[in-house]
């Protein structure tokens, strides 16, 4: 594992730890703080070709923003491990990856002003595109 992966990993340890003995709001801020760094360390990975450790990165964040009641950030994780997977992996998992995500996120619209477009535009290429 990467020096990256290492550090996301242990500030979520670390975030969890104090989430457990620092009243319930400020846990759940730390640990959604601690996916939303994950999932930036997942894009530099990834932006440098260490895809299978950007996935790791962004399935930590996905685990620490559940943990943290954030379903946005952890859809969100959830499709950056997808947009993965549809362009050096199994077009086939990023399509499952994505309908999973798209099938929590419609609960949170009622609390942003329009619905997030990253999964839409994430799993038009997992799809075979027709032949001329």
């Amino acid at each position: 594992m990467s020096t990256n992966a290492t550090a996301c990993s242990y500030q979520v340890r670390v975030f969890s730890s104090r989430a457990i003995g620092s009243g319930r709001k400020l846990g759940r801020r730390l640990l959604v703080a601690a996916a939303d760094l994950c999932q930036l360390a997942g894009f530099v990975a990834a932006d440098n070709g260490r895809y299978a450790e950007a996935k790791r990165l962004h399935a930590t964040g996905m685990r620490a923003a559940h943990a943290g009641g954030d379903t946005e950030s952890a859809a969100n994780n959830l499709s950056s491990i997808a947009y993965i997977e549809a362009n050096v992996g199994d077009p086939r998992r990023a399509v499952l990856l994505l309908k999973t995500a798209r099938a929590v996120i419609p609960s949170s619209w009622v609390r942003i002003p329009r619905p997030p477009q990253n999964t839409s535009s994430r799993l038009a290429p997992s799809f075979p595109r027709p032949h001329p």
